[in-house]
């Protein structure tokens, strides 16, 4: 297998020169180098300062060497790095949400970047990512003071986001009940369903995924980008309108019997029923967690 590579490309003259003044090559390496791999950058430090006008210098180093006396593999790929990177942060992305959805970080708890990345056992940086993606999400929002809490909605609020669910859900269905071959899409709404009776007796986040499966169905079905980018930008806000008053409530909203009669509405192939049974839909779930 070949040398390593180190590519320094990205360096300016200027820069090289300032690292190359700084490095002191009778020093002890900070840390524990494979056999090899420190001396050649010790080499390769005297060669940074004849590099002329705007060289790009790399340095292919032949001796990286293992603590098993067997040729290193060669650094990973930047691309590869950072999928790994990326991976861990949407599994913190993840993990925040369901923690956001579900209750276990109540609305309007102030979040606490060293107590959170300790217990997902990540880094404050990993975790300022997720976070960040949380904002956009509209799970979190920060204070006067720039602090990060859990978003916290009122009933006003509750009530203009499943106004605005309704608009957007009945055209879904109404579109739906419209198709030659509905016949299709009620097959999966059906099995959305029964993914829902399931998830009934296991867990509260499986339940709450389900019911979200569901309605993402429904919009992504009626096969109208616009229609499902106004959904998914409100995701947030119908996550966080779940656990408004409590689980009770919560899991009386996601029966799998006032979804099937939607099923049945698009099935029947009339419009104005799928669009009035749905609408009719969110009303009772909006009651249901305001009075």
């Amino acid at each position: 297998m070949g040398g390593g590579l180190i590519d320094i490309s990205p360096l300016r003259p200027a820069e090289l020169s300032v690292s190359s003044r700084q490095f002191d090559p009778s020093a002890e390496p900070c840390c524990k180098w494979p056999a090899g791999v420190f001396e050649c950058l010790v080499k390769a430090s005297s060669r940074l300062l004849s590099c002329a006008g705007g060289a790009r210098p790399r340095i292919v180093c032949s001796e990286f060497i293992d603590t098993q006396g067997d040729r290193a593999m060669p650094s990973s790929p930047v691309a590869l790095s950072g999928l790994s990177r990326n991976n861990l942060r949407e599994q913190a992305v993840a993990a925040l949400r369901v923690a956001v959805t579900t209750g276990e970080l109540t609305q309007g708890k102030h979040l606490v970047e060293t107590e959170l990345s300790e217990t997902l056992g990540i880094s404050r940086g990993t975790l300022r990512e997720a976070l960040r993606q949380l904002q956009q999400e509209g799970l979190v929002t920060a204070d006067d003071r720039g602090h990060l809490r859990v978003r916290h909605l009122n009933a006003r609020e509750i009530r203009e986001i499943f106004e605005v669910r309704a608009a957007l859900e009945s055209l879904a269905a109404e579109r739906l009940s419209s198709l030659p071959d509905r016949a299709a899409v009620v097959n999966v709404l059906s099995t959305k369903v029964l993914s829902m009776e399931s998830a009934r007796t296991h867990s509260l986040e499986e339940s709450i995924e389900t019911d979200l499966d569901f309605h993402r169905a429904m919009i992504t079905l009626a096969d109208n980008s616009t229609l499902t980018h106004q959904w998914q930008s409100l995701e947030g806000s119908i996550r966080m309108s779940i656990m408004f008053s409590g689980v009770d409530r919560a899991v009386g909203n996601m029966t799998p019997g006032r979804h099937q009669e939607i099923v049945e509405a698009i099935e029947s192939g009339h419009a104005a029923t799928a669009r009035n049974v749905t609408i009719e839909h969110m009303n009772a779930a909006v009651r249901n967690l305001t009075e």
